[in-house]
């Protein structure tokens, strides 16, 4: 199984596809204009909506009849009173009014086609999981094609995939994808094994049902030995592979406290968390996906990867961008959303260090505190995401963790869905400028960004 995963995914059977012809539009209360139009009616009700800080932020997917538009978004900003500040949109203007009856058919059909697919796909039948079916809209206004998109984790956890396919059920492409009432006693190590010793604490909150779920987090294990409450108590020794369990899960819940804290921000969908991916097997597997967070035990460079705060927070960040932004997790996208992932991370630990608990073969697994400028990208995931993490950590050192926290929040939610790099500097400077920040603190900004060679005018 695992090698025929690994083929496919090596293969990747895709067909060469056009883009939409996508418009973008932007528009800013302070100023920020762009030339083209939005239309609104393009956009349904929205698929995202949460608080953070004094602003309401609205994620839209442009759908007709039910199938969503390839790269299209629609991000909306309002203050907390209604007002307006702010619209990032890709959308496809042109009329595709022609194929909406066939995509509202295969919208309707989605899970149909999916069993039938099951019986051409070794991949797809024996996997894991399954997330809900999708029908996209690619191509052209002369040429709209639509395919049903299936994602997956294959049962040998090794990573999330996606399938394109025809209405006529043919495989096209094939790609990996991936970017509490209660209280009850355990121990943890709170910052990690690494850096602290095991103290005893108090799970909360709980809902109360014996196992590690609150309303904001859901923690079990794929071995089957879910950790469950022992005379009211989740108390493990170390050696048990529960602890790992009671371990994410406090870390996890002290992310989300700390977002709800500092930021007013609550996600806005329970968070599941599932360790040991990757079962039998012990793997290095660490992602996020639709609300899902699947971590391996650690194998070849890592190990405890659960009793790592940094990778575990690292993971929930996802989701919390996922939320504000749907940022993709790919090309130019997907490594902005791994430096921003770093650095909530870092600044919420107040270490520059990731990996610095499970990675095996040096200290830590990467750093925030780097000098990677905005000219020196070559398209490596972790050596571009460097240039927003270590940025937005220099900023932090002048301007302070919750300035600099709320400016980068900020700067997510005006990215949108599918950001380019060129497209982050006007995002910083708008969400700067909507912080009520002093000009002092505007020519520290502008200061560092000039520093790390960001084009500011």
């Amino acid at each position: 199984m695992k090698k025929l995963v690994f083929a496919l995914s090596m293969i990747c059977i895709s067909a060469c596809q056009k883009k939409m012809n996508i418009s973008h539009y932007k528009w800013s209360s302070k100023g920020a204009q762009s030339k083209s139009s939005l239309r609104p009616e393009l956009f349904n009700s929205p698929d995202s909506t949460v608080l953070l800080y004094d602003e309401i932020i609205e994620s839209y997917k442009q759908r007709i009849g039910g199938a969503i538009v390839d790269s299209s978004f629609l991000q909306k900003i309002s203050s907390s009173n209604g007002q307006l500040q702010f619209i990032n949109a890709q959308f496809e203007p042109d009329s595709l009014n022609k194929i909406k009856s066939t995509a509202e058919k295969l919208h309707n059909l989605r899970f149909t086609a999916l069993e039938v697919v099951k019986r051409k796909s070794l991949a797809l039948s024996t996997a894991n999981y399954i997330f809900e079916p999708e029908v996209y809209i690619s191509g052209s206004e002369t040429n709209p094609k639509l395919q049903y998109q299936f994602e997956f984790i294959p049962k040998d956890g090794s990573g999330v995939f996606s399938m394109r396919v025809s209405p006529s059920y043919a495989i096209e492409s094939f790609q990996r994808v991936e970017k509490c009432f209660q209280e009850s006693r355990s121990f943890v190590f709170p910052t990690g094994p690494r850096l602290s010793d095991l103290i005893e604490t108090f799970l909360t909150p709980l809902i109360g049902d014996g196992s590690l779920s609150s309303p904001r987090v859901n923690v079990s294990s794929l071995d089957g030995k879910a950790a469950s409450a022992e005379n009211g108590e989740f108390v493990f020794s170390t050696s048990d592979p529960r602890f790992d369990q009671v371990q994410a899960f406090f870390f996890a819940q002290k992310t989300l406290n700390y977002a709800e804290t500092h930021w007013g921000f609550s996600l806005p969908f329970p968070l599941k968390i599932e360790l040991h991916a990757g079962y039998p097997e012990k793997t290095d597997l660490m992602y996020y996906h639709q609300k899902v967070i699947r971590l391996g035990e650690g194998n070849i460079s890592y190990k405890n990867i659960p009793r790592d705060p940094s990778i575990v927070t690292h993971e929930v960040a996802h989701a919390i961008i996922d939320s504000i932004s749907a940022m993709s997790s790919e090309g130019e996208a997907g490594r902005l959303n791994e430096g921003f992932a770093d650095y909530i991370t870092a600044t919420i630990w107040e270490i520059p260090e990731l990996g610095h608990t499970a990675f095996l073969k040096r200290p830590f697994t990467r750093t925030v505190d780097v000098k990677t400028l905005y000219s020196e990208q070559n398209g490596g995931t972790y050596h571009d995401s460097g240039i927003i993490s270590g940025t937005f950590w220099e900023i932090e050192k002048q301007l302070g963790s919750a300035k600099t926290q709320k400016l980068a929040l900020k700067t997510i939610a005006r990215l949108g869905a599918h950001p380019l790099f060129v497209d982050a500097l006007p995002a910083i400077m708008d969400a700067s400028k909507s912080s009520a920040f002093s000009t002092e603190d505007l020519d520290l900004i502008k200061s560092v960004l000039i520093k790390r060679g960001w084009p500011v005018e």
